[in-house]
């Protein structure tokens, strides 16, 4: 069932990734609360990391990137199990980037953007509509 919904809004290009964990390039993960989040809103892209305490571009203490989607590819495996997503993204904030979003068939997601200078971050967690999200949109960062 979650698979279903999660397949739904991944073809209709209308998701928030909310993140539990946050992934760094060299492995460290942390548990976060709301709006640590990925979203694909047709052509729009925002990636935002949020740590309560920091002091960060955003006012959320973290960063907040928004940008347009240029490609977006969706495929399943053979058995329809795991559906997987593969995206180029351009921001101002961090650059062009590959997004790449997995949802297995127990509806868990994982997105990974990594941006043409190296830089790597990894977000899990449910998917929502972005009607459904109620996450926080911090101050972007240019």
């Amino acid at each position: 069932m979650m698979y279903e919904k999660a397949l739904k809004l991944i073809e209709g290009k209308n998701l928030v990734l909310e993140a539990t964990t946050v992934r760094g390039k060299y492995g460290s993960t942390i548990n976060v609360g709301p709006n640590n989040f990925i979203m694909v809103d047709s052509s729009e892209f925002v990636l935002q990391t949020s740590f309560p305490g920091g002091v960060g571009f955003n006012g959320l203490g973290g960063i907040t990137a928004k940008g347009n989607v240029t490609s977006y590819k969706v495929t399943k495996n053979e058995k329809n199990t795991m559906v997987t997503v593969l995206a180029q993204v351009h921001t101002f904030a961090i650059g062009q980037g590959t997004l790449t979003i997995q949802v297995g068939i127990g509806g868990n997601a994982t997105a990974t953007f990594v941006n043409n200078w190296g830089g790597r971050i990894e977000f899990t967690g449910p998917i929502k509509s972005v009607e459904d999200s109620r996450v926080y949109e911090g101050m972007r960062r240019l």
